[in-house]
């Protein structure tokens, strides 16, 4: 059964077919662009920021480092806040160079953490950990390689962490 004129070629009923699928594309592209969220479903942000109607709320502290709050619950990842000169950026890595932790800095940004997530062992995703991790008492979750680098001097109790071997879930 044919629910087409039959004046029409299968070559413009496809392309007519095309424009209308891209038109419809377009217009929920447009509203996703504008209205970030909007076409997922996802509820808009409330005008003074802070937690949706979900509770859940997130603050970037700059490279990778999060902080994901929710009911009575904070999960750190990644958290680094000392910056400092490696000359890395500038092709001209200073081999000796020492990676300190300010205290001080850490304090202003952290408050408290439940868990402290690490990505990977770069120096910018977990130099700051230990620190953190012995200030708030937070379980570490990483990998084996990570849990190494918190049985380091200053880093904190194994017994205090979850680390997960190759494979493991």
């Amino acid at each position: 059964m044919c629910f087409v004129d039959s004046d029409w070629s299968r070559r413009g009923f496809l392309a007519n077919g095309m424009v209308a699928g891209v038109a419809m594309a377009t217009a929920s592209l447009g509203r996703s662009l504008f209205v970030p969220g909007a076409a997922e479903g996802a509820e808009t942000a409330p005008r003074g920021g802070g937690p949706g109607a979900a509770g859940v709320n997130f603050k970037w502290f700059g490279t990778n480092g999060w902080e994901i709050t929710f009911g009575n619950k904070t999960i750190l990842i990644d958290p680094w806040f000392n910056r400092f000169e490696s000359g890395f950026l500038q092709n001209k890595l200073k081999m000796d160079a020492t990676l300190p932790t300010d205290t001080a800095l850490i304090d202003q940004h952290v408050k408290t953490a439940d868990q402290i997530l690490i990505g990977h062992g770069h120096w910018d995703h977990m130099a700051d950990v230990p620190s953190i991790a012995k200030k708030t008492g937070a379980m570490v979750i990483g990998s084996e390689s990570h849990a190494n680098l918190m049985r380091a001097p200053l880093a904190v109790k194994s017994s205090d962490n979850r680390f997960a071997r190759h494979g493991q879930s």
